[in-house]
């Protein structure tokens, strides 16, 4: 992608990143997935963002348990079981203006009361998971070159996520996809997709993990592109 190409998406994802910001200060205990995904919307709006590119939805919120859960947007539904003093959460916001997507996801840690983007130590399976999720995206960029195909990035990864003992939790094992203008124009990160990753412009690397046998699932997502053989993120 062509430098100049690449304002429009600095800019979402700055707002991406944003409401990211001020929704982690508004999570309290006793709030529902509901609250969480409207406070969302709510944001995105008061800054200009008035479309979302997955399905219409803002942000897609999973706590406690759920955020093991993986499954198409079309069928999401928030649900209205209260945030506990100790909880999780998965946020994955997809704004869109004028055609340009934003894709950005975090796990949200809930400790004494209080949320939080870092996951304490004592919160032992989610603070191995929250290192892992950033292990895997410092990999990438270290790894990652243009001619290398889909299929052997997805094999690299997963091997190390089952070699750390967690598995992907993705329904159909992806880990990330193209950046388009048409939902159904992605092209996923998946095992025996032979494309090269400089053939897919803009892209998301977004694991969704969870220890083997565990309880939380975890989501870490960023936009990536190759400027020459660097892959960076936008």
């Amino acid at each position: 992608m062509r430098p100049e190409e690449l304002g429009p998406y600095r800019w979402i994802q700055g707002e991406a990143k944003k409401v990211m910001e001020e929704v982690v200060s508004f999570i309290r205990p006793g709030m529902r997935e509901k609250d969480v995904a409207e406070k969302a919307r709510a944001l995105f709006l008061e800054r200009g963002v008035a479309s979302f590119w997955y399905h219409g939805i803002a942000a897609r919120v999973l706590a406690g348990p759920r955020s093991l859960l993986s499954g198409s947007g079309r069928d999401y539904q928030p649900a209205e079981i209260p945030i506990g003093e100790e909880d999780f959460l998965t946020v994955d916001l997809t704004p869109e203006k004028e055609g340009v997507w934003g894709d950005y996801a975090r796990s949200i840690f809930v400790r004494e009361g209080r949320a939080s983007l870092t996951a304490d130590p004592a919160q032992e399976e989610a603070h191995a998971g929250a290192a892992l999720e950033v292990f895997l995206h410092q990999r990438l960029r270290e790894t990652a070159r243009p001619g290398m195909t889909v299929d052997a990035l997805c094999a690299d990864m997963n091997g190390v996520i089952a070699a750390r003992g967690f598995r992907n939790l993705d329904f159909k094992g992806n880990l990330g996809h193209s950046i388009e203008r048409d939902l159904k124009g992605r092209r996923f990160l998946e095992r025996g997709n032979a494309l090269p990753l400089g053939e897919l412009g803009l892209f998301t690397f977004e694991p969704h993990l969870c220890r083997e046998g565990g309880a939380k699932g975890l989501k870490h997502e960023d936009m990536y592109y190759f400027s020459g053989d660097r892959l960076l993120a936008v």
